[in-house]
């Protein structure tokens, strides 16, 4: 999917994504891949396709099964991240600031 994003080859990108979801969906993230999924997202928001990750996570129900993870990719997506931050509940705020620092560093 990374691959298909670097060639901006939207359709192809959402494509393999949706097969990587349907290979977690169930489980969530699992542990063994979750670093993996934090890297390949901060790419996705990095070559500026923030919206089209939500998209497919929300068509998922990712967003709520995942909501910390779908609320770190929101946040760097979004324009006036500490506005957005503050919006959200603070048992989700906590765990979502912490992933979006890992992200950070891989957008480095």
């Amino acid at each position: 999917a990374l691959f298909a994003f670097y060639d901006t080859n939207i359709g192809i990108a959402e494509s393999f994504l949706q097969k990587a979801i349907d290979i977690i969906k169930d489980e969530k993230l699992p542990n063994v891949t979750e670093d993996d999924w934090y890297r390949a997202a901060s790419i996705i928001i990095k070559l500026g396709y923030g919206e089209t990750l939500l998209k497919i996570f929300t068509e998922n129900q990712l967003n709520i099964i995942m909501r910390p993870f779908y609320v770190a990719i929101e946040g760097l997506t979004n324009k006036d991240e500490e506005l957005f931050l503050n919006s959200v509940a603070a048992e989700v705020r906590e765990p979502a600031l912490i992933i979006m620092d890992l992200m950070r560093n891989y957008m480095k």
